[in-house]
């Protein structure tokens, strides 16, 4: 067996910072960071969190897309968060 996905959160009192989420490339499109999110969000709330940040790059459309779907909203914008390339952040927020 291998590792597939994994995720990596943040808590802070009742604040949780999601701080990666991947999936290994061959293995995308069968909705196992849906799954993943939706399993990190859960312990989230099993560890106190009452809501949830993250950033994300603004060129990522699927993992925006992702978060979206999941009941993520845009709240901000981090201007040249990312090196190599550098790229703006995109700053969203769940309410969990």
């Amino acid at each position: 067996s291998k590792i597939v996905a994994y995720s990596v959160i943040y808590y802070a009192v009742d604040q949780a910072d999601l701080a990666n989420i991947a999936v290994l490339p061959e293995y995308r499109g069968q909705k196992i960071g849906k799954a993943l999110l939706e399993k990190t969000m859960e312990k989230a709330c099993e560890y106190g969190a009452s809501e949830v940040f993250l950033e994300v790059r603004e060129s990522n459309l699927s993992a925006r897309g992702l978060y979206l779907s999941s009941d993520f909203v845009e709240i901000g914008r981090r201007k040249k968060y990312y090196k190599n390339p550098r790229e703006d952040a995109i700053i969203m927020f769940r309410k969990l």
